[in-house]
């Protein structure tokens, strides 16, 4: 089977109705200037191929590894201290859906999560983080 449009697509979908399952964070799959807090953009993803004089894991296969940045937004008119707690724990939702394999069939490892940071957004002070997601697919 051969990388498409459709593959990169369908992989955001998948993303997405992992995370409706587990938070009221609203979900975006596109970068969005109003959000409605929480929530959490699902961005990307970046597009990588096992290196040419690698070895495929399977004989006539595409190894893909796409990196998806997950954008948490939260904190719309709380304290930084109720922002920061929320932030906590959607970080622990997210982990705990991907070491849960909620994913299907796709192999997905969150790589890294950001310190939290307080952005002012649309007037309104919000506390962010990134979380990079890694899913390797075997095309």
């Amino acid at each position: 089977m051969s990388i498409s449009t459709t593959t990169i697509t369908s992989r955001a979908a998948e993303i997405a109705a992992a995370l409706v399952n587990v938070t009221s964070a609203t979900i975006y799959t596109y970068e969005v200037a109003d959000v409605e807090t929480p929530a959490i953009l699902i961005l990307g993803p970046e597009i990588a191929r096992r290196d040419v004089d690698a070895a495929e894991s399977q004989f006539g296969s595409f190894d893909l590894r796409t990196t998806w940045t997950l954008r948490i937004i939260v904190g719309d008119g709380s304290t930084r201290q109720q922002a920061t707690d929320e932030i906590r724990q959607v970080c622990g939702l997210l982990i705990g859906v991907i070491d849960a394999a909620a994913l299907g069939n796709l192999d997905a490892v969150i790589s890294e999560i950001t310190a939290p940071e307080f952005v002012t957004l649309n007037m309104r002070e919000t506390c962010q983080v990134s979380a990079t997601l890694i899913l390797f697919t075997l095309e």
